[in-house]
């Protein structure tokens, strides 16, 4: 009940954004300025007071979130999400639907901006993955309106961030000098657990149901893996056709770009952002914008449809 109340969701969210196309675009920014202010909220108590990481995720759900004030010496802020990887993957995937819905404008560029300053202060390697793939999708997309100057300004803002912010020496040291890391060691357990399956269960596919594994959390290999693993040959058929459809909608470089977004997210396979994302990507920006125009009886904000035009 769960998966087809979140999946219906998502296609019903799809269906009310062609009509009510400025107040989906409005929900979307509104998400992602109340993220960043959070967790840019979050980082100037740290680092202004002694008090240490406010834990907003606890305030508002009663659990404890995964931050960290010191993980191999850096701070890993979390927002109100339950860890820092989780903002950056939901944010993410936000900030890819509001590229794909919008058209270009200094807002929304103003707005891509503080969004990726917010996933880079989770210090995650989500976020190292995530800011440049979004990164490039805005590059792309608005590649008429860009200037090299813009580039040059963006590139060196990023690249001063990795470097003086210690990102880098730490995930070379989480990921490469530590024997073992909670994340990775996580996925690959997973993977081995899947691996072992015989080829039988492969081709069927192990289920969606429960995971191969205990405690290996087996949603953080990828949405992507997870539907192809878990749904076996006849999902997998089924997303290449997905595929298909988004290469001859976006072509071949978008639909590359915009198949990297799930192909890392940790959401639950079922969850509805993603659908959403997936959605909007088989659409594309451009069939969106088309679709938008010739939706009949669109409403506008005032509550009233504008007449049809006659053909001749």
């Amino acid at each position: 009940m769960l998966i087809a109340a979140d999946m219906c969701a998502a296609m019903l969210l799809y269906e009310l954004s062609f009509h009510w196309r400025r107040e989906f675009r409005a929900a979307i920014a509104w998400l992602l300025v109340l993220n960043v202010l959070f967790i840019v909220l979050q980082a100037f108590l740290f680092f202004a007071t002694s008090a240490g990481i406010v834990d907003f995720y606890k305030m508002l759900f009663g659990a404890e979130s995964r931050f960290s004030e010191d993980y191999l010496n850096i701070t890993r802020f979390s927002g109100f999400h339950v860890e820092p990887g989780t903002y950056a993957n939901y944010m993410g995937c936000l900030l890819a639907i509001m590229m794909l819905v919008s058209e270009f404008s200094e807002r929304l560029v103003l707005l891509t901006c503080v969004s990726i300053i917010g996933i880079f202060l989770t210090n995650s390697g989500s976020s190292v993955y995530f800011v440049p793939l979004v990164t490039l999708l805005g590059l792309y997309l608005w590649r008429k309106e860009v200037r090299p100057l813009h580039l040059i300004v963006l590139a060196a803002a990023i690249a001063t961030y990795l470097i003086a912010s210690g990102i880098v020496t730490h995930l070379e040291e989480r990921f490469i000098n530590q024997p073992s890391d909670g994340s990775l060691t996580h996925r690959i357990e997973g993977l081995a657990a899947y691996r072992a399956k015989s080829v039988e269960e492969k081709f069927v596919g192990i289920g969606f149901v429960s995971d191969p594994c205990v405690r290996c959390h087996y949603q953080d290999i990828g949405v992507l893996f997870n539907l192809t693993t878990r749904g076996g040959a006849v999902v997998t058929l089924a997303l290449l056709g997905l595929l298909v459809r988004m290469i001859r909608v976006n072509g071949v470089l978008l639909a590359i770009l915009l198949v990297l977004v799930p192909l890392n997210e940790k959401m639950f396979f079922y969850e509805p952002p993603v659908w959403l994302f997936v959605l909007f990507a088989l659409t594309g920006p451009t069939h969106a914008a088309r679709r938008k125009a010739t939706t009949p009886g669109t409403v506008h904000p005032g509550g009233v449809a504008p007449p049809r035009e006659r053909l001749p």
